[in-house]
């Protein structure tokens, strides 16, 4: 019998529990269940950056620069994704609506849309996700950069500066969130710590027997944070939070198969893409259709479906594939 790769499986987890949670951040619980997931939720996208950030890192310049080349590929697809999806998805709505099928197009075909696409990476019209593949695809591009000028390791100073940027723009300020959940004060600190846990992988072994105490230390501030402040796009504990989940899924020497590792790994990535847009479609049919159910039910019926069609989705591309 062939023997059958296996690879690290809680990388791979975490993406799909966090997305998952995400999908209760963009259609949350009422009351305080919903406040809690949210800010625990916080930690979501910091985790996946700090992870790229991990995964770019080699000591060869011209491989960095070879597989950053790839990577900017990967997230232009990713965003081609989006496209077709919500382009997909906006126009279900429309028609459940009895709205103008390519009405919401035409809407977003303004000047507006566009400064604040290139400046601060919002489009509502692929969802409350849709800029990160533009976060993503702009921090590559500063990294590619900072590796061919040889400048990635003076970039390191720059973390603590944008992540206090932007703690301090969330909990103290009125500024509009993607002021500051951007690629600049976001994207790019996150990829960088994560770059630099990796040039310091030590740093790392010290961590690893304390990841459970930094990870409760970041949910007991953020929850304080949020209590005494008010809920950011980042607290400081979420920082925590990121670094601590991150040290716990790099350190396991937990192992499953490689064929279903890469199935929750696709499977997260599609649940990230499609829940907004199924969330609007079943809001849409519900009003339409007169039906009704418990906000505390609604969020598990968007879950469901974006496991459905994310199931769906991946089998349907593995066959293409093979065949």
């Amino acid at each position: 019998m062939q023997h059958m790769q296996k690879r690290n499986c809680v990388i791979d987890i975490m993406r799909l529990v966090i997305s998952v949670i995400i999908v209760f951040i963009h259609c949350p619980f009422p009351g305080a269940v919903g406040r809690y997931i949210i800010i625990l939720g916080r930690v979501g996208v910091p985790f996946f950056l700090v992870l790229s950030g991990w995964f770019s890192y080699h000591p060869d310049q011209d491989t960095v620069i070879a597989r950053t080349k790839k990577k900017m590929v990967d997230t232009v697809r990713l965003l081609c994704i989006f496209f077709a999806a919500y382009f997909l998805m906006n126009t279900i709505t429309s028609f459940l609506l009895k709205r103008d099928a390519f009405a919401w197009v035409q809407s977003y075909c303004n000047l507006d849309t566009l400064v604040n696409l290139v400046l601060y990476n919002r489009a509502w019209f692929l969802g409350s996700t849709g800029y990160y593949p533009f976060l993503l695809l702009y921090v590559y591009i500063i990294f590619s950069f900072l590796v061919k000028t040889n400048t990635i390791r003076k970039a390191y100073y720059l973390i603590p500066v944008l992540l206090l940027y932007n703690v301090v723009c969330g909990e103290f300020t009125d500024i509009p969130w993607y002021h500051y959940g951007n690629f600049l004060f976001t994207g790019l600190p996150f990829f960088l710590l994560g770059h630099w846990l990796r040039a310091n992988k030590t740093v790392l072994d010290k961590l690893s027997p304390i990841w459970l105490w930094l990870f409760l230390a970041g949910t007991i501030s953020s929850f304080v944070e949020a209590h005494c402040f008010k809920s950011a796009y980042c607290h400081f504990g979420s920082i925590l939070m990121a670094v601590s989940l991150f040290t716990a899924c790099i350190s396991s020497k937990l192992v499953w198969r490689q064929d279903l590792v890469s199935c929750f790994q696709r499977c997260s990535v599609y649940i990230f893409i499609v829940h907004c847009g199924l969330r609007d479609i079943l809001k849409a049919f519900m009003q339409v259709t007169g039906l009704s159910c418990s906000p505390y039910v609604f969020p598990l019926l968007v879950l469901l479906a974006s496991v459905l069609v994310s199931v769906v989705w991946d089998r349907i591309a593995v066959r293409m594939q093979k065949a």
